[in-house]
């Protein structure tokens, strides 16, 4: 997924989101929240559910420290 910096101008926001999203099924937009795609509802919902998922560890890793940000090589291994 991909987080999309909002501000005032939304066209501008749209036409971000929307290229955000064309290799992702799912983008965070700052101070509105998730857009999450799939070829059915239910494929959609699968992904908001992964997303918030993985925000909860997130928050969870947050407050025990900073989190280490693992290189692509490392999430492969």
């Amino acid at each position: 997924f991909w987080v999309v910096r909002l501000g005032v101008r939304p066209i501008k926001e749209m036409t971000a989101v929307a290229q955000a999203m064309q290799d992702r099924d799912a983008c965070l937009m700052s101070n509105h929240g998730l857009v999450a795609a799939g070829n059915t509802l239910v494929q959609a919902m699968k992904v908001v559910q992964e997303i918030e998922s993985l925000c909860e560890v997130y928050l969870k890793a947050l407050a025990v420290g900073e989190p280490a940000v693992l290189s692509g090589e490392e999430m492969a291994w």
